[in-house]
Parts: C-alpha cells; structure tokens; sequence
C-alpha cells in the first residue's frame, strides 16, 4: 500500500539512464525511506531497466546488494501474448478484428 501512495504521487520526466535511478533514489529520500531497506525492484524488462552493468537494477543494487530485480509478471505475459499471436492463426484473426473494432471506433470520435 505504501508502495502505491508512493507512486501515485509521483510523475517523472527521463532523459537519460542516469536521471532514472537519481529519481527513485530521490523520491525514496523524500517519502522517509531508505534504499537499503527495499527488498525488491520490478521493471518491464528493457535492457535500460535491466542492464548488468549500466541498468537501473544494476545502480540500485550497487546501493543495496540484497534487492532483488524482478521482471513484471504482466509484461511477459504481454510479450508471450503477442510472440504466441503471430503463430497461432486463431489469435492472429482476433487481434485483426480487435485491432479493426479499435479503428472504426477512433473514426466515430471524430466525425
């Protein structure tokens, strides 16, 4: 819960890897909490987030050698998801018609 009071409150503009780590650290920092006391960081999995040497997980980890990198369950079920509907003709024919329904939709807003 504390988590998510946390996130809700706060919106950050990136311009390079560095600024992403300096953010958590400062948010951290400002909500009373210390970076040695986080036991987990979840990421979408791009290698700026997970890079060994230069990610972000790598940073924080050099601050905190128990914290853990987790890859967000949701965004490889996405990935799978998506890989899984170019193969499977089914899947592939349903996302057309999603996609389509979508377009069509978006057409009507502005007529």
């Amino acid at each position: 819960m504390a988590a998510a009071l946390l996130m809700e409150s706060w919106s950050v503009t990136f311009f390079n890897i560095k600024d992403i780590p300096d953010s958590i650290l400062d948010i951290l920092q400002e909500s009373g909490l210390d970076i040695t006391n986080i036991s987990s960081f979840g990421s979408d999995g791009a290698s700026v987030m997970t890079g060994r040497r230069t990610g972000v997980a790598a940073r924080l980890k050099a601050l905190n050698g128990n914290l853990i990198s987790i890859h967000c369950v949701a965004h490889r079920l996405a990935l799978a998801a998506g890989q899984a509907s170019q193969s499977v003709p089914y899947l592939k024919r349903s996302q057309l018609v999603v996609a389509h329904v979508l377009v069509i939709r978006f057409y009507y807003l502005f007529i």
